[in-house]
């Protein structure tokens, strides 16, 4: 199993390389060092992702092709801290070819992954396949997810989110949930 971190390098790269601003280069020699592991960063750095995807046009590595080495490694990792990265990562990447991999990671097991997955779905929420998928997701039992599908839903004028949120402030056993879902229902504007 490749080590999730090694691909996070490039961004690390680009930290401590001499970046002029408005012009970000990543160079074959440092490219070649992330590839071969020379490196040690461990933790996405989500700005540097935004500047790996502003570099100009002489760089040779392919987003798709980092994307799905992100998506392998993040299949292949046993570590939540390591998946959550990367799911950043991707998202930054190409967050609009990979939505069907989100709606995915909101089934995972881990509450940690599925919160990640549903802040990066909230920015494609106007997606029917993804409004679909966290109207589902408001069934999840982990408080820190909910509030986060919640949240993502909260700008959708639709009754059917309207009525699942006052389902939520009427029953759900936590008060803070409870709360906050009925405030998001009653700014909806939507009436019963």
């Amino acid at each position: 199993m490749k080590k999730p971190y090694l691909y996070l390098c490039l961004i690390f790269v680009l930290a401590c390389s001499s970046l002029r601003p408005h012009e970000p280069r990543i160079e074959g020699s440092e490219i070649e060092k992330i590839q071969a592991g020379h490196t040690s960063a461990k933790r996405v750095n989500v700005d540097l992702v935004s500047a790996f995807k502003k570099a100009n046009s002489e760089s040779i590595i392919d987003v798709q092709q980092l994307v799905k080495e992100y998506q392998q490694d993040y299949f292949e990792s046993e570590d939540i801290d390591a998946k959550t990265d990367l799911l950043i990562a991707i998202a930054e990447l190409d967050r609009i070819n990979t939505v069907g991999f989100f709606i995915e990671a909101l089934s995972d097991p881990e509450p940690e992954i599925r919160r990640e997955a549903a802040i990066q779905l909230k920015q494609m929420v106007v997606n029917t396949e993804v409004r679909e998928a966290l109207i589902r997701s408001l069934d999840d039992r982990d408080a820190d997810v909910l509030i986060e599908v919640i949240e993502a839903l909260s700008d959708v004028k639709d009754k059917r989110i309207v009525d699942k949120f006052n389902d939520i402030g009427a029953s759900h056993p936590d008060q803070m949930i409870r709360e906050i879902a009925l405030d998001y229902a009653s700014k909806m504007g939507i009436s019963e």
